[in-house]
């Protein structure tokens, strides 16, 4: 009868001083070890974690989600698998972001300690972040993770890995059958029209003059302004087009005697039979003139012209005071929130 062979141990991936020594090192997942570590990375509440990390691998033998750049701290001395102890999963998105995701408290306690597990959990993310740029140089410009309020053990673990917190986003929803009625549409002043990306020949005709607009947009900008020249504009365009199921019908570009000054990005998302505001802004000098209501209404109407679409919802920098009235004023209401953190990769 023949020996079983144990899974070869992964190759250690380097991190960096700065994180600390973790306990144990940080190494990239082999394709054995992933139920192990996508335990540690499902949600921890769940009382059937095994259950979720299944539906997790199924979901990358499908292609919905790329787990290769999975990194996790390992039990040593035990079963084969062992068990994970810290882990860390990196997904790369369009306009070349990556996500970041990391194992929350353990239910119980945590392998080795409170003061064991920050370690880890940086050691993971400087590891993680290591076989990106080996593995996929130029893949990703920006990482950016997105904890839940009060997570004080992920914004520690990100600190401990050198990512910057760039502000609080408020999650806002406007629910259909809202008791706030919005106005009709506007009598937009002389001068001004809405149309529709679709008007203006689609996203490839139209990528120059949108790139421009939301340049010209994020000037003064009061959501998250520390976010500003870390990423190329045609990035964050390619980032705004991937949200949802893209329609140019759906992406709305306010003028003033026929050159942009404004836009409102809706996408409709149908696993949560819900539509997106991607993005509002206006240029500057436009500002203060009722045009953002105005924009904010319609693109409100657009969103719910979608039977199907059960609320409307968006994202804002929870200190952009005059955005966060603006929603207030159109029914939207907070229903969650996050810190945001990212680090540059150059």
């Amino acid at each position: 009868m023949s020996t079983p062979q144990r899974t070869p141990c992964p190759p250690t991936v380097p991190g960096d001083a700065t994180a600390g020594t973790p306990d144990r090192p940080a190494a990239l997942v082999p394709p054995a070890w992933r139920l192990s570590a996508a335990e540690r990375l499902v949600s921890q509440a769940q009382a059937d974690r095994r259950g979720a990390a299944l539906r997790l691998l199924a979901s990358h033998r499908a292609g919905a989600i790329d787990l290769s750049i999975m990194v996790a701290t390992f039990e040593t001395g035990v079963e084969d698998p062992p068990p994970a102890r810290q882990a860390c999963l990196i997904v790369v998105s369009s306009g070349r972001t990556g996500a970041v995701f990391l194992s929350e408290p353990h239910p119980v306690a945590e392998p080795g300690g409170d003061a064991a597990a920050l370690r880890e959990r940086s050691a993971c993310l400087l590891a993680a972040e290591g076989h990106l740029r080996e593995t996929r140089p130029g893949a990703v410009s920006l990482l950016q993770a997105l904890p839940n309020e009060g997570e004080e053990w992920f914004a520690s673990a990100l600190r401990g890995a050198g990512y910057v917190y760039v502000g609080t986003l408020s999650y806002l929803r406007r629910a259909r059958g809202s008791a706030r009625t919005l106005p009709g549409a506007p009598a937009w002043p002389e001068g001004v029209r809405l149309r529709t990306l679709a008007d203006l020949g689609g996203l490839e005709r139209g990528r120059a003059m949108l790139v421009d607009l939301l340049d010209r947009t994020y000037e003064g900008t009061l959501d998250c302004p520390a976010l500003c020249g870390l990423r190329r504009t045609e990035d964050i365009l390619d980032s705004h087009a991937a949200v949802g199921e893209f329609d140019t019908g759906s992406w709305l570009i306010l003028e003033r005697d026929g050159r942009p000054i404004g836009c409102a990005l809706v996408s409709w998302c149908p696993d949560q039979r819900v539509s997106e505001l991607v993005y509002l802004g206006l240029v500057p000098r436009e500002r203060g003139r009722g045009l953002g209501r105005g924009l904010l209404g319609a693109a409100v109407r657009t969103a719910m012209a979608r039977r199907e679409a059960e609320a409307v919802v968006c994202a804002v920098d929870a200190s952009n005071t005059p955005a966060v009235s603006a929603y207030r004023g159109a029914g939207f209401r907070a229903f969650s929130g996050r810190t945001a953190w990212v680090k540059p990769l150059g």
